[in-house]
């Protein structure tokens, strides 16, 4: 699709998003791993590809404001040489009252101090990304319903692993992996085996 098709306020959007990330010094990858979706798709909402909905947006500026952050920067003042773009939607976070506490971003991977032993015994099985399938066979499970409830569902709402296609959550091929804040409690738990 060519830039001048495209309709003006998500080519401003695009531009500002990913002007914001490299200005940060964060590749598409660590943007992606901030908001636990794969590279491919921001690159498709930087080239304004992706007709993104306020609620993908949101998670945009939160992972942004959370890298601002991170790095020293207050997200309500960005630095003057920043374009018009990442001006306007600095301001027009801060207008609504955009704050990254309230839409559960962190900057840090802290871990869930305490982790169920279905979820433990499911992070442990996670060394790529894997099918629902392969993880259910992986654990010795057969009941689908019982394992998404169980044992899906629970590590992603804790943030421990992702969907590899977000946006997607029922395509075929659709994967789980594990998060920065997954990763970090595989690190933080040497204990446990995947043998469990």
């Amino acid at each position: 699709m060519k830039a001048r098709a495209l309709p003006f306020l998500r080519r401003r959007v695009a531009a500002a998003i990913r002007e914001q990330r490299t200005a940060l010094g964060l590749s598409q990858a660590g943007l992606a791993e901030r908001l636990n979706c794969h590279t491919d798709y921001v690159g498709k909402v930087e080239r304004g590809e992706q007709n993104m909905t306020l609620a993908t947006l949101e998670r945009f500026f939160a992972a942004l404001i959370a890298a601002a952050s991170a790095v020293g920067r207050h997200p309500a003042s960005p630095p003057g040489d920043m374009s018009a773009d990442v001006r306007l939607l600095h301001a027009f976070a801060t207008s609504i009252g955009f704050s990254t506490q309230q839409n559960g971003i962190n900057d840090s991977p802290e871990v869930t101090p305490e982790v169920r032993p279905e979820i433990r015994r499911l992070l442990c099985k996670m060394r790529e990304p894997m099918t629902r399938q392969s993880l259910q066979r992986a654990l010795g499970l057969k009941a689908e319903k019982n394992f998404r409830l169980v044992h899906l569902r629970p590590a992603i709402q804790a943030g421990l692993i992702a969907m590899t296609i977000p946006h997607k959550p029922n395509s075929r091929l659709q994967k789980y992996r594990l998060t920065a804040k997954g990763k970090a409690w595989l690190s933080a738990n040497p204990a446990d085996s995947p043998s469990l």
